[in-house]
């Protein structure tokens, strides 16, 4: 009786320490900087967002108007797509495109809000001229769907 407990107990712990082996560090998704400058005519203090889908928004932080700031957030799966939302008091929130980030290492997203405009970077922030419209990948608007209610 005692080798039948044994044994099935032997196989879930190597098979527990083979999977626990299997996943690297660099898979699982780090996090990412956000960058986010609130350049808007008229200067509103803002409360950013990131969301993805219906179920998931999580706040990032508040952003003085006529000021940037920056943040960090940990993507829960590689993958995703998201959107950023800055949201004044009392009026409508301000909506990026979405944007991927694959894969979720080392990006930078920088977001102007007056422009409404995406740039992902995979450098270090001191090394690469943010305004400079010609770097970084620029993230295209997505097809347009009937029923996008987010414009």
């Amino acid at each position: 009786m005692h080798r039948t407990l044994v044994r099935p107990l032997v196989t879930l712990s190597f098979a527990g320490l083979v999977a626990a082996c299997a996943t690297k560090p660099g898979d699982r998704p780090q996090p990412v900087v956000i960058q986010v400058v609130n350049n808007l005519p008229i200067a509103t203090g803002m409360t950013v967002y990131i969301t993805s889908g219906p179920s998931f928004k999580q706040m990032l932080g508040f952003v003085n108007g006529g000021d940037s700031a920056e943040f960090t957030f940990k993507p829960y799966s590689s993958g995703q797509y998201y959107r950023l939302l800055a949201q004044p008091q009392l009026r409508r929130p301000v909506i990026s495109e979405r944007f991927n980030l694959i894969p979720p290492q080392d990006h930078i997203v920088y977001w102007r809000l007056f422009q409404n405009s995406i740039v992902l970077f995979q450098k270090a922030p001191d090394s690469v001229d943010l305004n400079n419209p010609a770097i970084g990948r620029r993230v295209p608007p997505p097809p347009a769907a009937a029923s996008d209610s987010t414009k």
